[in-house]
């Protein structure tokens, strides 16, 4: 009988149980399945030990000393009858000063079977019973299964009661458990794409929220789909020479693609994952670079211009040596040597027949010579600029264009470039210049305009002319533009070492107003 009992506990040990959990100090439990459980027939005091019991088993009680879990043989008044070795050693007792103890004493610590008892739950249902709770009397979670047992005449006489510590099973569950919601709130609130697909299905398996919030589709749209028809086209084929690798067991260490949002524009992530394991499973991570790649664009395209800027800086340098030297050559250099010939005339008075003819004739030679050089000298540095500042100096140089290329000019100035520091006038002076000398070549003005002006503490420069104008509402393109964009891309570039900034304004067929703007400092 007792063996029948047994041998029904120990087939379901390896069943999955609900664990418990102590909260508030109460005892939590969970029913489980009774399938381990049977109902034995003969008297409690019978089973424990009668001499019938004996002789059906004689090696009864080795057997019922060596079981390790907790056994107790009750009586149906709830009185221990029988216990085993284990039992007392749990409670530090001989097993026979727990004879004729109320159970639920020894277990509960209570003056009556508390509602959650298996004891009482079968003595209520005459049938088998088994529960895992935690027992706060004792500190221990508990897997109890009980059975009922009967006389011959069908009337119940007691139970066979078996008790499990599954303390360090639940305390395992429940460190399990904690893991596993921090891992959970950890995937969810990470700042980066966590996911899960199969590469031999191309489908997505699971992501993290973090995949829905960058390109908009829910998780359901993304299960629902081989994972290749979210990736730009473009990247396909390289997507799936990356998957091949992934396919030969090397994981991903780092790879670039586009992936279509819902709002039909694409993100660029940068992915890193796993081999797959032999079901095909892959886990990845992925970080959107988007703003990173739009960033990357900019600097190439930064570098590719600044690039030709240096080269045509280069250019100009070379022209600029060009124009010296011919201009020394051809002006310079001829009047001195016709300045020479007039002096050996002179030297020799026999060949010379008018003296005063020649030296009025070299007199002015020699004045148009300084007004060359003057002029020379003032294309190289403008000596107005350092002696009576930015004003001064950009109202001669509107004068000069005037009388050179037929065009009205006027200028507002409020003095304010007289507290700029040399550089600073010296920049800003070329950035008109160049600004003007742009005017002159595409705009087909008629008239040009400069206002200087200090607004709070900047100095503010607009040129404004009636120009043609031009379309400015590309800025990428006017960037590359060789007409408009060269020259207003140099002055920004350099602008901005000096924490200012550039502004442009300009319809076509309505002229153009360009504004600097420069901290006074």
């Amino acid at each position: 009988m007792w063996g029948i009992a047994m041998e029904g506990h120990t087939k379901n040990k390896g069943k999955d149980v609900v664990s418990s959990a102590k909260m508030g100090g109460k005892s939590q439990r969970n029913k489980l399945p009774i399938t381990d459980v049977v109902p034995l027939h003969g008297s409690a005091e019978v089973i424990a030990g009668s001499t019938e019991a004996k002789q059906i088993n004689p090696d009864w009680v080795a057997t019922f000393d060596a079981i390790t879990d907790l056994v107790s043989i009750h009586n149906k008044d709830c009185k221990i009858v029988k216990v085993n070795k284990a039992f007392a050693d749990t409670f530090k007792v001989k097993p026979e000063e727990l004879t004729g103890k109320k159970c639920y004493e020894v277990m509960h610590g209570t003056k009556e079977p508390p509602a959650y008892c298996p004891h009482k739950i079968v003595i209520d249902t005459a049938k088998p019973h088994r529960e895992e709770f935690f027992e706060p009397h004792l500190g221990l979670y508990l897997d109890v299964s009980a059975s009922p047992t009967f006389n011959d005449n069908g009337t119940l006489t007691g139970y066979v009661h078996i008790t499990k510590d599954i303390t360090e099973r639940e305390k395992m569950k429940q460190i399990l458990q904690a893991t596993e919601a921090e891992l959970k709130y950890t995937i969810e609130v990470v700042p980066g794409i966590i996911a899960k697909a199969n590469i031999f299905t191309g489908y997505f398996t699971d992501c993290n929220p973090e995949l829905s919030n960058i390109l908009g589709f829910s998780l359901e749209e993304f299960l629902a789909r081989p994972f290749i028809e979210f990736i730009h086209p473009d990247d396909r084929q390289s997507t799936i020479n990356k998957v091949e690798k992934q396919l030969e067991g090397i994981p991903l260490a780092k790879f670039e693609n586009r992936y279509i949002c819902k709002d039909g524009s694409y993100k660029w992530l940068e992915w890193k994952a796993t081999a797959p394991d032999e079901k095909g499973t892959v886990y990845a991570v992925a970080t959107d670079i988007t703003e990173r790649k739009k960033t990357e664009k900019k600097l190439f395209e930064y570098q590719e211009r600044l690039r030709t800027l240096a080269t045509q800086l280069s250019v100009i340098e070379e022209r600029e040596r060009k124009d010296i030297a011919k201009g020394l050559h051809d002006d310079v250099l001829g009047i001195l040597s016709f300045l020479k010939i007039k002096v050996s005339r002179l030297q020799k008075t026999e060949a010379c027949r008018n003296p005063k003819d020649d030296l009025a004739e070299m007199a002015d030679t020699i004045t148009d010579l300084n007004e060359k050089l003057r002029h020379f000298i003032f294309d190289l540095s403008n000596p107005i600029l350092e002696t009576s500042g930015l004003g001064p100096a950009v109202k001669d140089l509107l004068k000069k264009i005037a009388s050179e290329h037929n065009i009205k000019t006027s200028i507002n100035d409020d003095k304010s470039g007289k507290s700029l520091n040399s550089n600073q006038k010296t920049f800003l002076y070329k950035a008109v210049n160049e600004l003007i000398v742009n005017i002159i070549k595409y705009a087909r003005a008629k008239n040009i305009s400069v206002s200087i002006e200090t607004v709070d503490n900047d100095i503010i420069i607009s040129v404004a002319d009636d120009g043609i104008g031009f379309d400015t509402s590309d800025e990428e393109k006017l960037r590359f533009d060789r007409k408009h964009g060269f020259g207003l891309f140099n002055i920004k570039e350099r602008l901005k070492s000096y924490g200012g900034n550039l502004t442009i304004e300009s319809k076509i067929g309505k002229g153009t107003e360009v504004t600097i703007a420069m901290p006074l400092d």
